[in-house]
Formats: structure tokens, C-alpha cells, sequence
């Protein structure tokens, strides 16, 4: 039996199958609670070898991994027994692994499901579900603050490796990287430029342990952290300053503060750098779409953002956007000159 391919479906077909698209996600995030892709390894299990494992009720199971098997996560073989897919293999625990991600989409969920709340009054889903702004939320609770760590970390590490080879960091003495959290983009930038140092600079909390884990890179001689608010102020001495998925966070008002403060200790000849998804003008389709819908329920005022908006942000502020440098994923880096 074969089934037509989504797109070839008539608009109401496609418009039904697209309504139960959350069934998706919902069943990827149990799988990686469950942890299953990494039960399964690099060889295979039988469904009821996975239900022992997990304390599942198997034939319940079955059904969620055949559900995913159909969307080339998991895959049965001839002998009933399930094993990695490319996809599936991306939620085993390891390097590079997106479990996490999977882990804090199932956390933030019920945010998810007051959408409308937020399309009616302009505030945080997360905060009427939570009770607090989704930063506040993570400092109270260490746990869940680790989980939207790895899940960041995780989330970032292909886009880390497409922006050093699209963009040329060697021209700089010293970059900042404001916002840079625990250090993962700019050991890709030392790492793949020798001659370049550092400075991670957020809050301290944030940076807890970045020193050592740049230092366990080989990178501590060659990388300076400092703690602070980037509301506040931010280092002097970069050539270079960098902000990677900071900006989509912040209304206007609190986007042009944190450019404002770049302003004010940026040399003459000095970069900015805002890595960020770009949204498209018109209908066309992008991956920063969806990450819009995600921050328009947990993030009061933040949003993904145009070429257009970004460069009124940089004029307000006193910056020129020279160019915006597309690499291999979805992320692009606008780039900006003092003025």
C-alpha cells in the first residue's frame, strides 16, 4: 500500500494532517524521556526488551515507535526488533546529542498550549503558566536551568560549526562574546582560529564553570570570563563583538540597550555581530518561523527578526549594517560597523 506524499495531499487533507503535527513532537520528547535511542545503542531491541527497560506498557510502545519509524526516527527490521535511524540516533546520549532539546520542548509545553494568551495580550505564556519570566524560573530551579543548558548547547553546536566557516574570525585581535553562556561558540572560534583571543562575558551564574571547561578545551590561556549584566555594561578591549541567539530574546527597548552599551566601549574600525534566524518578507517558508512561534510564548517582547528590523536597531543604536553573512544552517550573521 502506498500513501501519498504530504504535499501531494488536497489543502484540506494536508490542512488535517498538519493540525495533529503536535503528536510528533510530543512522541519524540517520550522517547527521549524514556531515553530509548540510547537503550538501543548501535544494535537493536525488541519492544518488549524496551518496555522492561523503561517500565512501559509495551504495546503502547510499540505504537509511539512505529509512529516515529514512519517519520524515519527508529526503525523495525525484519525480525520485529527496533534500532537507529540517522534521526533517531541524534537523541543518544553522547556528543552533539539533541536530547536535550527534546527535554526542555517537553518541559516548556504547557507554555506551548497558551498560545492564544499570548496573541491576546502581548505577555509570556510562560509567565501566566510559570508564575515568572523563564529566566527567573531557571535560577530557581538549578535542574531545569541544567536541562535548557545542554538543550541551548546542544541546540547551538551545528550552528557553531556553520557560522566559523562561513565567517572569517581571523581578522580579529580579541572577540566578545556577549551572552556567550558556557563558552561552546567561542571554543569553535578559538579553536579554528589560532591567533584570536577571547572574552565570554554574562552573568556570573551563567558562567559558572566556563573557566574550566575552556580551560579543559586547551583554551583557558587564551580566553578571559567576566560576570556582569549586559543591561548594565559589557567589557571594553574587543575588536569584535559577538551576540548568538541574545538579541531574539529582547523587545526593542531592551535590544537597543544591550547594542547601546556595545556603543559605548566599541574601538573605531570595530565589529558587531548578531547571529540570529532571519525571517524572510513575504510567504516564504523558514526555520525561523517556527522558532518565532517558540519565543512569542515564553519571551515577553522577544521575537526573530527581519533584515530590515535588525538594521533599524543598528541605526538607533549607533551602528551601520554592512552585510548579513548566510551559512549552512539556518543562522546568519548581521554584521555592523560603528557609525
Amino acid at each position: 500500500m502506498t500513501t501519498a506524499a504530504p504535499s501531494e495531499l488536497p489543502p484540506a487533507a494536508r490542512l488535517q494532517l498538519m493540525l495533529m503535527q503536535s503528536a510528533l513532537s510530543r512522541a519524540i520528547q517520550v522517547a527521549a524521556k524514556l531515553n530509548v535511542a540510547t537503550l538501543i545503542g548501535d544494535g537493536s531491541k525488541s519492544t518488549d526488551e524496551l518496555a522492561q527497560a523503561t517500565s512501559t506498557h509495551a504495546p503502547s510502545l510499540e505504537r509511539v515507535l512505529r509512529f516515529l519509524a514512519g517519520h524515519g526516527i527508529f526503525q523495525r527490521g525484519a525480525d520485529g526488533r527496533w534500532a537507529l535511524t540517522p534521526m533517531a540516533a541524534c537523541l543518544k546520549d553522547g556528543p552533539g546529542s539533541l536530547r536535550p532539546v527534546a527535554l526542555w520542548q517537553d518541559q516548556i509545553s504547557p507554555a506551548r498550549e497558551q498560545m492564544l494568551y499570548s496573541v491576546q495580550t502581548g505577555n509570556s505564556a510562560f509567565e501566566k503558566v510559570f508564575g515568572q519570566s523563564i529566566f527567573d524560573w531557571h535560577h530557581g530551579h538549578p535542574d531545569h536551568a541544567a536541562i535548557f543548558n545542554d538543550a541551548m548547547t546542544a541546540h547551538a553546536s551545528n550552528n557553531h560549526r556553520s557560522l566559523v566557516k562561513a565567517y572569517d574570525f581571523s581578522r580579529f585581535k580579541t572577540v566578545v562574546d556577549v551572552g556567550g553562556g558556557h563558552g561552546a561558540l567561542m571554543t569553535a572560534i578559538l579553536t579554528a582560529n589560532p591567533g584570536v583571543r577571547g572574552v565570554v562575558f554574562d552573568l556570573p551564574q551563567a558562567i559558572a564553570g566556563t573557566t574550566k571547561k575552556l580551560e579543559a578545551a586547551g583554551l583557558g590561556g587564551r580566553c578571559e570570563t567576566i560576570g556582569g549584566d549586559f543591561f548594565e555594561s559589557v567589557p571594553s578591549g574587543g575588536d569584535c563583538y559577538l551576540m548568538s541567539h541574545i538579541i531574539h530574546d529582547w523587545d526593542d527597548a531592551r535590544s537597543l540597550a544591550i547594542y547601546r552599551n556595545i556603543r559605548k566601549v566599541m574601538p573605531a574600525g570595530g565589529t558587531l555581530l548578531t547571529v540570529e534566524m532571519l525571517i524572510p518578507e513575504g510567504n516564504d517558508f523558514a526555520t525561523g518561523l517556527y522558532l518565532d512561534m517558540l519565543m512569542l510564548v515564553i519571551s515577553p517582547g522577544g521575537k526573530e527578526r527581519t533584515l530590515a528590523e535588525y538594521r533599524a536597531l543598528y541605526e538607533q543604536s549607533g551602528f551601520t549594517l554592512t552585510r548579513a553573512v548566510p551559512t549552512a544552517t539556518a543562522i546568519s550573521a548581521v554584521e555592523g560597523a560603528p557609525r
